[in-house]
């Protein structure tokens, strides 16, 4: 950060900073951002590991703690678990003590969602989702199922929000 208003606080001259939803011209070698869309990057962080992931992180929170409010030991649906946004879901559930079962397509992509804290795996292309989800659930239905594929595979689409899907 080069310059920041009188205004703000939370940012000063110097910080390492990563932002999102601000004005266009993410490439250019100097941008004037929102104070508020910006957010102070850690030491550990490299600005192309931030560059490659704030937004995917910025998506699951969104999703995990706005959109509807996983709670500990709860149960959930999560398609394309070994996508981007997919490993950041599986690690932010496992922090958060809930269960999130990941659809994944393949027995590399399942070990991936496993290994970032995915609570169980259904690989599709081998098991038949509904079936699988059953017997993982006990049979219980789950209360929200994230897709962002929209064209899981399955018996018909799948979208759920705060029902019994």
């Amino acid at each position: 950060m080069s310059k920041v208003g009188s205004g703000v606080k939370h940012i000063k001259a110097g910080d390492r900073v990563v932002y999102a939803q601000s004005a266009l011209g993410a490439y250019s070698s100097v941008h004037n951002i929102i104070a508020d869309k910006a957010a102070i990057l850690p030491a550990a962080i490299s600005f192309e590991q931030a560059a490659a992931s704030f937004l995917k992180g910025l998506t699951v929170y969104y999703l995990l703690r706005k959109t509807y409010e996983i709670k500990p030991d709860e149960q959930f649906l999560f398609h394309a678990a070994a996508g981007g946004v997919g490993l950041i879901a599986c690690q932010w559930a496992k922090a958060l003590g809930a269960k999130l079962i990941g659809t994944v397509g393949t027995a590399q992509k399942a070990q991936s969602a496993l290994k970032a804290g995915a609570w169980q795996v259904i690989n599709y292309r081998e098991e038949n989702l509904v079936e699988r989800l059953k017997e993982i659930t006990g049979g219980k239905k789950v209360r929200v199922v994230y897709d962002s594929v929209a064209e899981t595979p399955g018996n018909g689409r799948w979208i759920a929000c705060n029902a019994a899907a």
